[in-house]
């Protein structure tokens, strides 16, 4: 008799599909070597020769194919999406608004150059910020969630960035929201960069950029504030 296979799932793809999350033993793929070979013709792609060599092989029926939607040696196997970018955006919506935030929520399904994506998103912020008004934060599922989560990590890494000061002032790495950030040239569309941080006194660019980091935690995250030791 065939076991039973109970294949719990987490979800990091659009659209949630099982053929694509955990594609191997326990799910059907419905793709060939075939449909591999016609992607690399559609884009030109050349590939390693190793590669081309086992896709050729397959597609000639010399190398066996996945299992496929039918395989008897599938048919006990019970599949379970025990997460998805959907519930993660729903939870974290919910978190958000009960701490006083405005949410923005663009999805679980986006797709694309996670650069590209980025940008959009950054100009998204950017522009609400200058707005004003309610404390916003910006919600999507795909790559960017991911890209963003590594990037904060793996940042805090021993030698991962060449100066450790620039992690060190990062939103929350003392409980605190980063001080704002400053570049050329000294004034842009009327903002000007507060004299203080073109001094060249080090001491009191420090003490500006904590008395920054406390006021705007006060302001965007008192949740976060109430629970810092201010003694």
């Amino acid at each position: 008799m065939t076991a039973r296979v109970l294949s719990w799932l987490i979800s990091d793809v659009p659209n949630d599909d099982p053929g694509v999350i955990g594609s191997g033993p326990t799910v059907a793929d419905a793709t060939t070597f075939a449909d591999a070979l016609a992607v690399l013709a559609k884009f030109e792609i050349e590939g390693p020769p190793a590669m081309r060599a086992h896709l050729e092989a397959g597609a000639a029926g010399r190398i066996e194919e996945t299992p496929k939607p039918g395989d008897p040696r599938l048919a006990r196997v019970e599949t379970v999406m025990v997460a998805t970018p959907r519930c993660s955006l729903e939870a974290a919506a919910s978190m958000a608004r009960s701490k006083g935030l405005e949410v923005v929520l663009l999805g679980d399904n986006l797709e694309g150059e996670a650069r590209v994506l980025g940008a959009e998103h950054a100009k998204m912020a950017i522009e609400r910020a200058q707005r004003g008004g309610q404390p916003t934060v910006i919600l999507s599922g795909g790559e960017i969630p991911a890209l963003a989560v590594v990037d904060a990590v793996v940042r805090l890494l021993p030698g991962a960035i060449s100066d450790h000061e620039s992690a060190a002032t990062d939103s929350f790495y003392e409980g605190l929201l980063s001080p704002p950030s400053y570049t050329r040239p000294a004034e842009y569309r009327g903002m000007p960069v507060p004299p203080v941080l073109l001094s060249g006194d080090h001491a009191k660019i420090a003490s500006w950029r904590r008395e920054q980091a406390e006021r705007l935690t006060r302001e965007r995250r008192p949740d976060l504030w109430e629970r810092l030791d201010h003694s």
